[in-house]
């Protein structure tokens, strides 16, 4: 018996393989691109999905009425390189707009699909607020007109939760 324990080991040469830790989700269309006569103003969105990625929030919207009914929007929120929000960071202002009270210590602020996800609200949508697609000049007047081609709209902020 001891003979097929030994036989069974891994040889110096077998790589151990680890499985992921969950199946990736299923691919799905999101919602549609902007068309070319949205506007930047007020609109009301449901979240869709809201995750951490390369040291920033991104969240999934689709608005809910009106004629855009059914486009796709998203939020970037930087996240600090320390790891700690402050409370009165653009972050947790947002997290506390969607949980409708201010954060405390067991909000998982680092999985936002559990504060946003399935929520609808009241969202400010325009144009990148910098004159050049990296950088350059920052004014809330460039959220009201599209500087180039590759200048879309987008969550600038979450102004309320809203309930159907």
């Amino acid at each position: 018996m001891r003979d097929n324990y030994h036989r069974l080991r891994p040889k110096s040469n077998q790589k151990l393989v680890s499985l992921p830790a969950r199946p990736p989700q299923p691919l799905r269309l999101g919602g549609m691109e902007p068309s070319e006569d949205m506007q930047p103003g007020v609109y009301r969105v449901s979240c869709q999905s809201a995750a951490v990625e390369h040291g920033r929030v991104v969240i999934h919207y689709q608005v809910i009425d009106g004629p855009h009914t059914g486009t796709a929007l998203r939020q970037w929120i930087a996240t600090p390189t320390s790891g700690q929000i402050s409370p009165k960071s653009r972050y947790a202002q947002q997290c506390s707009i969607a949980l409708g009270r201010s954060l405390d210590a067991s909000d998982n602020v680092n999985n936002p699909t559990t504060i946003f996800a399935g929520k609808f609200f009241s969202v400010e949508v325009g144009f990148r607020k910098t004159d050049r697609p990296r950088g350059g000049r920052f004014s809330e007047e460039n959220a009201l007109h599209r500087k180039d081609t590759d200048d879309g709209l987008r969550v600038h902020a979450v102004l309320a939760r809203e309930e159907l």
